[in-house]
């Protein structure tokens, strides 16, 4: 599954950098970690436990076309528990600061959801509120991302289904699709809303922190239902 890491999108494009402790990190969109291998620490029939660690290598950046070439960022450890649980799954996610230094960040999880349509038209529900999934997807498409503030619960449910989404850790949610006929959509956690001034990231920009050694968790849970 993939996470957006220490960044939300892109830093500033003409020089790809961002400053943390007063350092300069090369970080292409949504940060390094879509671009680190996840290696198997254990396994069940019901859940699994993945580790991303990092040293603060150069890495190379595996996205096609894209910038920097290479990407370094300070030493850190992701740990991602993913299970299943009667009509649920859960995702959690800790982050740990390897370094010596201050890490500051934000996280975002990206799951993608299949449009559906039949004779119900799909709706999302979140705040007491029920909006068609059309109306939703054109306005991401007229104005781009939305996003929905201060909220950690959120269902999507049509003829054939729904699934409810809860979290803990996160702030925020991020609605998103790329283009018309993509047939999905993404609802995705968000920790703090992007900043729009991209010279800003990280060192002067509130997002997560953590002391050396530090360690911070977040969880996704998902119930599903014919």
């Amino acid at each position: 599954m993939l996470w957006m890491f220490p960044i939300i999108g892109r830093p500033n494009q003409e020089t790809w950098k961002v400053k943390l402790n007063g350092n300069e990190y090369s970080l292409g969109s949504h940060g390094i970690s879509r671009v680190l291998p996840w290696a198997i620490a254990e396994q069940s029939s019901k859940e699994i436990k993945l580790v991303q660690s990092y040293l603060g290598e150069l890495v190379k950046n595996n996205r096609k076309g894209e910038k920097p070439d290479e990407l370094n960022f300070i030493p850190f450890n992701l740990i991602q528990t993913i299970g299943i649980k009667e009509s649920s799954l859960y995702v959690n996610l800790d982050v740990v600061n390897s370094s010596p230094e201050i890490l500051k960040y934000d996280i975002v999880f990206h799951p993608a959801s299949k449009i559906i349509e039949g004779k119900t038209r799909s709706q999302l529900m979140f705040d007491g509120k029920k909006i068609p999934l059309e109306e939703v997807l054109n306005t991401i498409l007229k104005d781009g991302t939305q996003y929905i503030q201060d909220t950690n619960v959120i269902s999507y449910f049509n003829e054939k289904g729904y699934f409810s989404m809860k979290t803990d850790g996160f702030k925020h949610l991020m609605l998103w699709t790329p283009h018309k006929k993509a047939g999905m959509f993404c609802i995705e956690p968000i920790t703090n809303l992007p900043e729009e001034n991209k010279n800003k990231y990280l060192d002067d920009y509130v997002c997560e922190t953590l002391s050396p050694g530090g360690r911070a968790e977040y969880s996704i849970y998902l119930s599903f239902s014919d």
